[in-house]
């Protein structure tokens, strides 16, 4: 994991992961909102995402995730 931004102050992060094929992320809540993007590798999170694609979820929402390269 890398950190390319960090705001304490606002509560937020822009991170970078790097994630092994077939990595899981346990099911989670959100107490901020979050976005991710993908990039080279598929994922599926509720629908198939590729490069390039983005997801935001809001604040006060459950999500998983399934890395399946």
């Amino acid at each position: 994991m890398k950190v390319l931004a960090m705001n304490r102050e606002l509560g937020y992060a822009t991170l970078l992961l790097d994630v092994a094929p077939g990595t899981r992320f346990p099911p989670h809540h959100h107490t901020g909102a979050e976005g991710v993007s993908w990039f080279p590798a598929p994922c599926t999170y509720g629908r198939r995402m590729g490069p390039g694609d983005f997801l935001h979820a809001d604040a006060g929402t459950r999500s998983r995730r399934v890395v399946d390269r």
